[in-house]
């Protein structure tokens, strides 16, 4: 596994952590303050572009209005990354 990809499983790991206590909804500065927690800081657009990431392999999605972002049911990580 790539160290990229590495790096992104760990923000999904913590994204879905975050999710899975707050209801199944994550805002950026949720998640930069999570990675912060676990001594692995990033900014909040490092953290953004790893949601984009998420959100291109069909992981999670965003709300748009809220800016709130959420799991995609049925989906994992090692499945959605598993052809590639």
């Amino acid at each position: 596994m790539s160290e990229a990809r590495r790096q992104t499983r760990i923000v999904y790991e913590g994204f879905m952590e975050l999710a899975n206590g707050n209801g199944g909804v994550v805002e950026v500065g949720d998640l930069v303050a999570y990675m912060r927690g676990r001594n692995r800081p990033m900014g909040a657009w490092e953290v953004r572009g790893e949601l984009s990431t998420l959100q291109e392999a069909g992981l999670i999605a965003v709300d748009e209005e809220s800016a709130r972002w959420h799991p995609v049911e049925g989906q994992d990580f090692d499945s959605a990354y598993a052809a590639g």
